[in-house]
């Protein structure tokens, strides 16, 4: 506990950044408080509850908790897992007096890890901590929706996280090991005489990936969110105590970082993720912080992305950092794959602060050529499927199962040319004055486009692009055609390419990229007409040619609404 203060209080004195980050002028709807913990109870407060006992005052004193503006105490977040939802307690609105009077943490029905935690602040002279489970309504859809669109606010705005490495399903499980052996990590030196007297520092190099990145916490969607949100973490691993904020990351074995255990550039390139999370959020946080994102001036449409160093530190954000996290998140799992937005709108959020993009259910309008082309890996064997419950198709958060890969740079650096024309979206949220990074009920892109037609032949497992719906004029002549690749996006959509001999549909050029020696990369959008004259997303189609002519540089662009 020791370690843990110390880690605490050198970030809280020297800490700009993490400082900065989180807030007090947000505050939970509910929280539980740990104040009687030693008499072993704990309570469940509301806002208006901590004003009124912390003695907050209001502007005219008959404000709502919701319409008070002024300073809350810090409180922390926890990260777990859950267990069998029907075999564990939480708060459920029948039971919400019990909360109130007090849990009794004899009794055993407050999860071990939790009760860990709560003495855990306590300890540390914290009260408040914030735990999902305990503090949204469970049996109540309305509560869960509304309580989900502030769980960013809640992460970026808590004081500390408490990262439950070793929670599993099980209630008796425990925030800390039953048999913790940091000193078997410890560094030690050794002499060696091969080429003269040397001292060398021998230490294992994948601890942080071992013991954290490994972690079944870790692969959980929602905690994607979590670790990138909140400023300052502590996991409670198997064999030691790992401390992450924007600034450091420690290990018992190392407290200090006089070895580097964690901080060594060949670690964080072994494990990518040791540093993932906190790098994009203070490059955000230093975004915010910095003069000219503070200033009201400045103007998405006046930036010239290729030369302003302002427009290519953005062009950095949306292409680098963002396709970082997604990257990371699609690789986790989620129990309801409907969640797929919600559970990262406020990594989307953060983003949006800095560079005043249109979000567009996980893609972003400034960079929609690219992003519409993103690749799910159905097509190499992956088992991926399809889910348009509130996710619209043409998103990657509408496939799960599998790995997502962001389409961005060109292969000589840069941006690709863009082959469409970004002109509205219709998203509505899935409920009335809902999240529209969350839950949505519409989902619609309309694009300026042209519209050209495919012919897929199963024999020779081709795909023929033309200008003209017949299939009679192709859309590409002369010249050489070095490769294709067809992306489709879901297993069940390889399958039935595979079984049919001949397949008919549109697709849309997107992006081309100019190569060396007259070559090009074409990318089209592969996609199927629906009702209404609407279309939907199928896949990605990726043709590479040089010296070909295009048939149909001059044709009519129209306009589509994907869904």
């Amino acid at each position: 506990m020791n370690r843990i203060e110390a880690w605490l209080s050198h970030c809280d004195r020297n800490h700009e950044f993490c400082r900065d980050h989180d807030s007090t002028l947000f505050f939970p709807t509910r929280v539980i408080d740990v104040k009687e913990i030693e008499s072993g109870k704990v309570h469940l407060r509301d806002r208006k509850d901590i004003i009124a006992q912390e003695g907050l005052q209001t502007d005219a004193g008959t404000q709502t908790s919701e319409e008070y503006q002024g300073h809350f105490p810090v409180y922390w977040t926890l990260s777990h897992r859950w267990g069998d939802p029907d075999k564990i307690l939480k708060l459920l609105r029948g039971n919400k007096d019990q909360f109130k009077k007090g849990l009794s943490l004899t009794t055993g029905s407050v999860p071990k890890t939790f009760q860990d935690a709560m003495w855990t602040i306590h300890r540390l002279k914290y009260r408040y901590i914030w735990i999902d489970s305990f503090c949204i309504f469970q049996d109540s859809i309305e509560d869960w929706q509304k309580e989900a669109d502030k769980v960013s606010h809640i992460y970026r705005n808590s004081f500390c996280n408490i990262s439950a490495i070793l929670s599993s399903y099980e209630p008796t499980s425990t925030l800390f090991a039953s048999e913790r052996s940091p000193r078997l990590l410890f560094p030690f030196s050794v002499k060696l005489f091969a080429d003269g007297p040397q001292t060398y520092i021998i230490n294992k190099k994948s601890v942080w990936k071992d013991e954290i990145e490994s972690s079944p916490l870790s692969t959980r969607g929602w905690v994607v969110q979590e670790r990138f949100l909140a400023p300052r973490i502590i996991h409670f691993a198997q064999n030691q105590v790992f401390w992450e904020c924007l600034e450091n990351a420690r290990c018992e074995a190392d407290p200090d970082d006089h070895i580097g255990i964690i901080g060594d550039p060949e670690i964080s390139h072994m494990s990518p993720r040791v540093t993932a999370y906190k790098d994009a959020l203070k490059e955000l946080a230093e975004s915010e912080l910095s003069s000219f994102f503070l200033t009201s001036s400045w103007d998405r449409t006046k930036i010239d992305w290729n030369r302003d160093s302002v427009g290519q530190h953005i062009f950095y954000i949306e292409r680098v950092l963002w396709r970082r996290m997604i990257s990371i998140y699609t690789a986790c799992n989620l129990s309801n794959q409907s969640d797929r937005l919600i559970a990262m709108a406020g990594i989307a959020k953060a983003f949006q602060e800095v560079t005043l993009s249109t979000y567009l259910a996980g893609l972003w309008a400034h960079s929609l050529h690219t992003d519409l082309l993103w690749e799910s890996n159905a097509s190499e064997g992956g088992v991926v499927h399809r889910n348009t419950l509130h996710v619209p198709s043409w998103s990657w958060a509408s496939v799960f199962g599998g790995n997502v890969r962001l389409y961005g740079y060109t292969r000589f650096g840069g941006d690709p040319a863009s082959q469409i024309k970004y002109i509205t979206s219709r998203l509505e949220a899935e409920r009335p004055r809902g999240d529209l990074m969350g839950l949505l009920g519409r989902a619609e892109l309309e694009i300026e486009c042209v519209l050209l037609y495919y012919r897929w032949n199963g024999n020779s497992q081709s795909l023929g692009i033309f200008a003209d719906e017949l299939r009679t004029e192709p859309a590409f002549n002369g010249g050489r055609i070095w490769g294709t690749k067809l992306k489709l996006d879901t297993h069940e959509l390889v399958q039935d390419f595979k079984d049919k001999i001949l397949i008919e549909g549109e697709c849309i050029p997107t992006t081309v990229e100019r190569e060396a020696y007259g070559a090009s990369v074409n990318r089209f959008l592969v996609v199927e007409k629906v009702p209404e004259g609407k279309y939907r997303r199928l896949g990605v189609y990726e043709l590479e040619e040089q010296g070909a002519s295009s048939a149909f540089g001059n044709k009519e662009r129209t306009f589509i609404i994907l869904v």
